[in-house]
C-alpha cells in the first residue's frame, strides 16, 4: 500500500515537471524577444526624446538668430529631422513586432490550454 501511494505521488510530480517543461519552453522564445523589443523600445525611445530636445533647441537658436542665418543650419535641421524620422520608423516596426509577439503568445496559450484540458482528460479516464 506504502509503495502505491509513492508511486502515484511519484506519477503526479513527474507530470507537474514534465508540464512545466513543456510551459517553459513554449513561452521562452516569447519571453526572450519581448526582453529584447523592450530594450530595442527603451534605446529607440531614449534616442527619439533626444533628438527631439536637440531639434528644439535648434529651432529656439534659430527663433534668437532671426536675422543671421548661420551656414549650415539648412543641413543641421534636415539632418535632425532625418534622424528624428528614423527613429519614428524603428519605433513602428518595434510596434509591430510587438503585436507579432503578442499574437505568438496568444497562440501559445491557446496550445497550452489545450494541452492541459487533453491532460485532464486523460487524467480522468
Amino acid at each position: 500500500m506504502a509503495t502505491s501511494v509513492c508511486s502515484w505521488k511519484h506519477n503526479i510530480l513527474d507530470q507537474l515537471r514534465h508540464r512545466n517543461t513543456i510551459q517553459h519552453e513554449n513561452f521562452n522564445p516569447v519571453i526572450r524577444a519581448y526582453e529584447e523589443l523592450y530594450n530595442s523600445y527603451r534605446s529607440v525611445s531614449s534616442r527619439n526624446a533626444q533628438l527631439e530636445q536637440e531639434l528644439f533647441q535648434f529651432r529656439h537658436q534659430q527663433q534668437q538668430q532671426q536675422g543671421t542665418p548661420s551656414p549650415g543650419a539648412d543641413e543641421k535641421l534636415l539632418k535632425l529631422q532625418e534622424e528624428l524620422t528614423c527613429a519614428y520608423k524603428s519605433q513602428k516596426e518595434s510596434n509591430q513586432t510587438s503585436l507579432r509577439l503578442k499574437e505568438q503568445q496568444e497562440k501559445n496559450e491557446k496550445l497550452l490550454q489545450q494541452k492541459e484540458e487533453e491532460i485532464h482528460r486523460k487524467a480522468g479516464e
